[in-house]
């Protein structure tokens, strides 16, 4: 039975962007898994103010006051850098290590969002969050241990959607300027050249990528290369 994965690649009809190979307007590129754990409080859930002000202070105490012994949530991503450099601050304030960890995650992944920053820009940040704020202290038990490497696949996931979503543009692109009659090897060093700067190696997977967004990223890439 031939692979379902198979279309795009030989289907006689020219060039076509991985999102274009599917029907029912599907995206193979950008397909992502429903997150099953919202970071959000949602807004008039029983017992919640809903006005906006009263949320946001509810969220700042619960995200600065932790019970000893407590873990922190996983951050939310996208509040402004204030936010974070008051949960750091009042953190290094009452010895919460994890809090504070918590907290540098949620401020680089964000500044790492910022669609005005290139891919080396962007990557820096993923890179100094996971290398510096992704790792347990010595000796952790299994809760600890467990948080850091849920903090760690929070930057990865932001990371391989971000590389997923410049791919898929790139790959759409490519597409239109064959489909308007340019040839591929006028392509082929471009395609080259985005994807090595984009994934940095060529078959090894690097740590700040998990291994489904890798694959993708791979698939998108050698339909060009």
């Amino acid at each position: 039975m031939p692979s379902t994965f198979s279309r795009f690649l030989s289907n006689g009809s020219g060039a076509l962007s991985l999102s274009d190979s599917w029907t029912g307007f599907e995206s193979f590129s950008v397909q992502r898994v429903p997150c099953e754990v919202s970071y959000q409080e949602r807004i008039g859930s029983p017992g919640n103010d809903t006005s906006g002000s009263a949320l946001s202070r509810k969220r700042q105490r619960s995200a600065m006051v932790q019970p000893p012994g407590q873990l922190p949530p996983m951050p939310e991503i996208g509040r402004p850098e204030s936010y974070y450099a008051k949960v750091v601050h009042l953190a290094e304030q009452q010895g919460q290590t994890h809090l504070r960890e918590s907290a540098k995650v949620g401020q680089y992944v964000t500044l790492a969002l910022d669609p005005s920053l290139s891919w080396d820009e962007k990557l820096k940040y993923f890179r100094h969050a996971l290398k510096r704020h992704c790792n347990p202290p010595a000796y952790p038990d299994d809760n600890v241990w467990m948080f850091y490497r849920e903090l760690a696949a929070l930057v990865r996931q932001h990371c391989g959607q971000e590389a997923l979503r410049l791919a898929s543009a790139e790959d759409d692109m490519y597409a239109a300027r064959v489909q308007m009659g340019q040839e591929r090897t006028a392509i082929d060093d471009e395609a080259e050249q985005f994807f090595l700067n984009l994934m940095s190696t060529i078959d090894q997977r690097p740590e700040w990528f998990n291994e489904e967004d890798w694959s993708q990223l791979k698939l998108i890439r050698d339909q060009w290369i």
